[in-house]
């Protein structure tokens, strides 16, 4: 009894140390995604906190829309725009629940 026990325990742990290989692997793919997000929405004057939110983030909505509605940046611009910012946004919040993933294990 006292050795199946242990094996099950010896598998529990390989298996959770494969899972925990796999959600470090995949916090660096979304760091590099993170990355070029990050490069991508700062170009329209996203500043940023140490947590990786955007700090001025109503500051930049506006002004984007403001220039939009004056015609100066075109409407596929300011879409690409949102499309950005909505990128950011997700893919930090993978890099959140992937950091929450490997806390739980």
């Amino acid at each position: 009894f006292g050795q199946s026990k242990i094996d099950l325990i010896n598998a529990e742990t390989d298996a959770l140390e494969k899972e925990l290989k796999t959600l470090e692997g995949l916090d660096d793919e979304i760091l590099g995604h993170l990355s070029q997000d990050r490069a991508n929405i700062a170009q329209y004057g996203a500043t940023f906190d140490e947590f990786g939110n955007i700090s001025n983030y109503e500051e930049m909505v506006t002004n984007m829309v403001n220039r939009q509605a004056s015609g100066a940046i075109s409407t596929e611009e300011y879409d690409y725009f949102k499309k950005m910012l909505e990128q950011y946004e997700e893919t930090l919040d993978k890099w959140y629940d992937n950091q929450d993933s490997k806390r739980a294990k």
